[in-house]
């Protein structure tokens, strides 16, 4: 019988403007056709590739990249909910104690009202953060 699955991962990435400063920090070099049109190519995984303004560029855990197009891009990725750092330091309180999203939201309300309060004002960004992963607000 087919499961069905959804990728865990999360990466690093960011979409491709044109401008100069993101030509040089990928190394990407102008590419002349005989047609008299020019692209963008950067060097990937499976040797140079053509990119394109709203591409997005990929890293790995390793340094490598890899282009991923735009619309492949929205439907296989979502960004990780930003949330604030007493809520950071209590999912990591609360996971590192093993004690269950279920219990969550009453254990915050004992420990930090505030984080409580962002909490249940934001509860499907907090869920996905729990199980998805997330980014911390600058303080």
């Amino acid at each position: 019988m087919n499961k069905i699955y959804r990728k865990t991962d999360t990466i690093q990435a960011e979409q491709f403007d044109g401008s100069f400063d993101m030509q040089t920090k990928y190394a990407m070099m102008p590419v002349h056709f005989t047609s008299g049109k020019s692209a963008t190519s950067m060097p990937a995984q499976n040797g140079d590739v053509k990119v394109n303004v709203g591409d997005w560029i990929a890293t790995g855990a390793k340094g490598e990249h890899w282009l991923i197009a735009d619309d492949a891009f929205q439907q296989a990725y979502a960004e990780l909910p930003m949330i604030p750092h007493n809520v950071w330091i209590y999912i990591q309180l609360a996971q590192l104690h093993d004690i269950p999203i279920s219990s969550a939201f009453i254990l915050a309300e004992t420990l930090d009202k505030d984080a409580f309060h962002w909490i249940i004002n934001n509860s499907n960004n907090f869920a996905r953060a729990w199980l998805d992963g997330y980014q911390v607000e600058a303080d």
